[in-house]
């Protein structure tokens, strides 16, 4: 299975294109085919070492995915071959990352995309958007009537946080 992994934490040029063994969905996991992937600063600084996550090598990169149900855990009984799914939560803390042909997502971690979602589209927003909603309704609890300020509003999450607030 093709995948973008890494052998050792380092710079770009440690990025590797080729050949890894397909995984498997275990219990309580979907095996996805990847359709559409995200690169984000996380990506960036789990890939040089500079956030510490519990990882085994090779790596396979990539937080962010869309993509199709390929196969199901002998557990799963909620979601459908063939469904379309995302998740942003790939690629660290043990995880599989989503830069490869095929991952196995935590059921507990997958979403269905929502109808007429294009993927790349998709891809690239959720996990600004993600952001924004944890930083604002999760972390912050902002209620409605509320006064916001946003400062770095032309970034990504801030866009997505001016968005969500208003």
């Amino acid at each position: 299975m093709r995948s973008a992994y890494i052998n050792a934490w380092g710079d770009t040029g440690s990025i590797r294109l080729g050949e890894l063994p397909e995984p498997v969905a275990t219990r309580g996991q979907v095996l996805v085919r990847v359709e559409a992937v995200a690169v984000n600063m996380v990506d960036t600084h789990l890939r040089a070492g500079r956030w510490r996550s519990e990882v085994s090598f090779p790596l396979v990169l990539g937080r962010d995915l869309v993509g199709t149900v390929a196969a199901l855990g002998t557990d799963i009984r909620d979601v459908e071959l063939g469904q379309w799914v995302w998740t942003n939560s790939a690629g660290y803390g043990g995880r599989a990352g989503a830069t490869a042909e095929l991952v196995a997502v935590d059921r507990d971690r997958l979403y269905p995309l929502p109808p007429g979602a294009d993927p790349v589209s998709f891809v690239a927003a959720v996990h600004p958007g993600a952001t924004a909603h944890g930083a604002l309704l999760g972390r912050a609890r902002v209620q409605a009537g509320q006064t916001v300020a946003v400062i770095g509003a032309n970034g990504a999450v801030g866009m997505c946080m001016v968005q969500l607030a208003a």
